[in-house]
C-alpha cells in the first residue's frame, strides 16, 4: 500500500517537473533575453517603441 503511494507520488513529481521544463523551454525560446542585457541611455529609452 505505501509502496504504491510512493510510486504514484514519484511519477506525479516527475510529470510536473517535466511539464515545467517543457513550458520553460518554450517560454525561453519565445522571449529572447538578449535584449534585456542592453542598457539604454535616457534618450534611447524614451525613443524606444513598446
Amino acid at each position: 500500500m505505501t509502496l504504491s503511494i510512493l510510486i504514484a507520488v514519484s511519477i506525479t513529481l516527475v510529470a510536473v517537473l517535466g511539464f515545467g521544463g517543457v513550458v520553460f523551454y518554450f517560454l525561453a525560446q519565445a522571449f529572447n533575453s538578449e535584449d534585456a542585457l542592453v542598457v539604454d541611455t535616457r534618450e534611447e529609452a524614451l525613443n524606444r517603441k513598446i
